[in-house]
């Protein structure tokens, strides 16, 4: 559903009864999407949890491949950069 922010403004009980409901509204300002309200979901899912249930929806692509815990940090010699960037500094 799509409302605008006057319409929000002055039927702000009616939309937040819908939201508790299920229902996901999009406020326009001028025509244009400014902001969604969303029921805030108390079911604990862990992140990779909610990434999985939006890329079930189709609102988020996934990426393909490994995962960053894959990834091992890069190893660096030398100064560390902040020190390089606090000398820089001054």
């Amino acid at each position: 559903m799509t409302v605008s922010v006057r319409d929000l403004k002055n039927r702000l009980s009616e939309y937040l009864r819908r939201v508790r409901a299920g229902e996901r509204i999009v406020v326009t300002e001028r025509g244009r999407p400014v902001a969604e309200v969303t029921a805030i979901h108390r079911d604990r899912l862990s992140p990779e949890q909610r990434l999985r249930r939006l890329a079930d929806r189709g609102e988020i692509t996934l990426p393909r491949g490994r995962g960053l815990e894959d990834i091992e940090p890069a190893r660096v010699r030398g100064r560390p950069v902040s020190a390089t960037l606090l000398e820089d500094r001054r």
